[in-house]
């Protein structure tokens, strides 16, 4: 009987975060690397410190997009100093970045290069009536300057955040070639993750009234 009931709670609590996914847009999850190999060699590392930044600008529509970066990986790296934030951007490098449309938001901080950064991105993509919110991803160098790069305005990662939104990537470029594009991995959605856990769950109901 309590084995029948712990199914049912874990039934329910999967079903609310269905409901809860289903209102929103579909949103942008991302398993993101960025090789920093090349930053500890000369002739890069005369522009140390390095400082990883995230600005999201807003558009046309106020407060309708968010972003969550997390699960930071600095691969022999490591942080370095406190955070710099504008705007309602919250968090640091070693927790979770937290970042929304309401103006504009930025945080950076420096960091010490390993052979690559890696996080996880969240970024949802409603819709902006007129111009929409952009969210970059770069890095900048020991004057504050993004490093040189063949993406928009010299970043690493760009969104022009709609529905049908594609990652610009840049390329390193002049002293820094060897910080190549990022690589972005697709994560399933929790909505896709809840609705996997909702068949276990059933299958495993299932079992367990045959028996």
């Amino acid at each position: 009987m309590k084995s029948n009931q712990s199914i049912k709670s874990a039934l329910m609590l999967t079903a609310a975060i269905l409901l809860s996914t289903k209102a929103s847009n579909a949103a942008l999850y991302y398993h993101v690397s960025i090789d920093t190999s090349s930053l500890s060699s000369i002739p890069a590392s005369t522009s140390a410190p390095f400082a990883l930044d995230f600005q999201f600008n807003a558009g046309g529509t106020l407060n309708n997009n968010t972003a969550n970066i997390h699960n930071f990986n600095f691969n022999g790296g490591a942080t370095l100093g406190a955070a710099t934030i504008t705007g309602s951007a919250t968090g640091d490098l070693s927790t979770t970045i937290a970042l929304d449309d309401t103006s504009f938001s930025e945080l950076y901080q420096q960091f010490t290069p390993g052979s690559a950064i890696e996080f996880d991105m969240f970024l949802s993509n409603n819709e902006d009536s007129t111009t929409p919110d952009s969210f970059s991803v770069s890095i900048l160098d020991g004057n504050l300057q993004n490093i040189s790069t063949s993406g928009v305005g010299n970043s690493l990662i760009q969104f022009d955040v709609s529905p049908t939104a594609t990652a610009n990537l840049g390329a390193g470029t002049g002293d820094f070639t060897g910080v190549a594009a990022p690589t972005l991995s697709a994560i399933p959605e929790p909505s896709a993750l809840a609705l996997c856990a909702l068949g276990s769950m059933g299958l495993i109901a299932r079992r367990r009234r045959k028996a």
